[in-house]
C-alpha cells in the first residue's frame, strides 16, 4: 500500500469515525482496552523520562479519557483531521513507518490499535526502536485471530492484520525489541510492554 493511497483510506475512515456514537458493545469493548493499557502503562511506562509518542493517536480519546500526562504527549498520525479534535499534547502528522524525530530521544511510545494496520510491522518496529531512549518503553496492541470480533472486522474493514501473540513476540525479537512484562488480553486486543535490547 502506497502513502497516498494509506491517507486516502483513512481520511474516508476519520470522517466515518467522526459521525460515529460512542455508546453501545464496541465502545465497552474499547473502554475495557484503555483500561488494561492504562494498568500496564501505569506499571512498566509512566515513571520513564522524556516525551511520550502515541502512534496512530486519532482523537487522543485514550489521554482525553484516562487524563494520562498530557503535558508529555505528542500525538502521531497520519491524518490531519485529528489535529484540532484533541487538545492532549502537540500533534504531528507523519506517518507512524516514517518518523520526523531524532534518533534515541523518545521516553516511551504508545501504539494501540494500530499494528493491525501495518503490513510491514517488522518495518515499523525498526523504525520505532531507532527512536526509543535506551530505557525507553513500547506499549503495543494486536489483534489475535481468536477473537470473533477481530474475524468480523478483517472481512468489514480495510485489510486487517491479525497476528497471534507468539507471531508478534517473534516480531518484536526481531526488530531489537524484549517484553517487559508478560503478554496480557483485554477485549478484543492483545498488549504487551517492551524496551530496547
Amino acid at each position: 500500500m502506497t502513502a497516498l493511497h494509506d491517507r486516502r483510506m483513512w481520511e474516508r475512515l476519520t470522517r466515518r469515525y467522526h459521525k460515529r456514537d460512542w455508546s453501545g458493545p464496541g465502545n465497552f469493548l474499547t473502554r475495557r482496552e484503555w483500561e488494561g493499557a492504562r494498568r500496564l502503562f501505569d506499571r512498566h511506562c509512566k515513571s520513564i523520562e522524556g516525551a511520550i509518542i502515541d502512534l496512530g493517536t486519532g482523537g487522543g480519546a485514550f489521554w482525553r479519557v484516562l487524563d494520562l500526562l498530557p503535558d508529555r504527549v505528542i500525538r502521531i498520525d497520519i491524518i490531519r483531521t485529528y489535529a484540532p479534535v484533541s487538545a492532549v499534547g502537540s500533534f504531528v502528522q507523519a506517518d507512524a513507518r516514517h518518523l520526523p524525530l531524532v534518533s534515541c530521544k523518545v521516553g516511551c511510545i504508545v501504539a494501540l490499535g494500530l499494528t493491525e494496520y501495518l503490513n510491514d510491522l517488522d518495518a515499523a518496529l525498526h523504525e520505532w526502536r531507532r527512536v526509543i531512549t535506551a530505557r525507553g518503553r513500547l506499549l503495543l496492541t494486536w489483534s489475535p485471530p481468536g477473537a470473533l470480533g477481530n474475524q468480523v472486522r478483517r472481512l468489514t474493514k480495510p485489510p486487517v492484520y491479525l497476528r497471534k501473540d507468539e507471531a508478534m513476540l517473534q516480531h518484536l525479537t526481531q526488530s531489537g525489541w524484549h517484553p517487559v512484562c508478560a503478554v496480557e488480553h483485554h477485549g478484543w486486543q492483545a498488549m504487551v510492554v517492551a524496551g530496547p535490547v
